[in-house]
């Protein structure tokens, strides 16, 4: 939606909130300093480039407020000498902003707690991820309820609350389940998808 800057296939303001509270895109890109824009477009982004990308930007600032999402993603593009490919350079800035701004992160894992008290006897939970940095919270949370995060001690009773909790859990697959080559031939943004499932005994 170009409109709430989320997109920058046409031109709109540098919003980027999924509700109209909090900090905006517009105020973040205009008021943090170079290496807080540059951890947050690696951390989020996975972007290589995320130091020359926010040496950019806050270059560009000093002339005038980054405003628009087209403002954006031409800084980005520069640093990528243009755009040339069928994805574009700011897709990664694009989303780690997006996920800082509206602290999707944090989202997912208060979801994932509400989600597993809701698991009866033999109930499954099953998540999609798509980028790897809610994947690594998905997997930790996974391991966590299933104890493997655990440092036990063999020494402690059987009747242990650390060692009742494997008992709990189970994870259903040792490693994510990638889509199928079909599934991504119908949808092309499934390719970077990855299914977890968390079972309750």
């Amino acid at each position: 939606n170009a409109e709430r800057g989320f997109s920058f296939s046409f031109d709109g303001p540098l919003d980027m909130r999924m509700s109209q509270s909090g900090t905006s895109a517009t105020d973040f890109i205009n008021a943090a300093d170079e290496k807080e824009i540059a951890d947050v477009i690696f951390k989020y982004g996975d972007e290589r480039r995320s130091r020359q990308i926010a040496k950019n930007i806050c270059e560009a600032r000093k002339i005038k407020p980054i405003a628009t999402t087209k403002g954006l993603a031409g800084l980005v593009a520069k640093v990528f000498g243009g755009f040339r490919g069928e994805t574009h350079p700011a897709t990664r800035t694009f989303q780690a902003i997006r996920i800082y701004i509206n602290q999707e992160f944090e989202q997912l894992e208060r979801a994932l707690e509400k989600a597993v008290k809701h698991l009866k006897a033999n109930g499954v939970l099953a998540v999609i991820s798509f980028h790897s940095g809610e994947d690594a919270i998905v997997k930790a949370f996974f391991n966590e309820k299933t104890g493997k995060n655990e440092n036990f001690n063999r020494y402690l009773p059987e009747n242990n609350v650390k060692s009742t909790l494997l008992n709990k859990y189970l994870i259903l697959s040792r490693k994510p389940i990638p889509p199928s080559e079909s599934e991504v031939l119908r949808n092309v943004r499934a390719r970077s998808a990855k299914l977890r499932g968390l079972k309750k005994l």
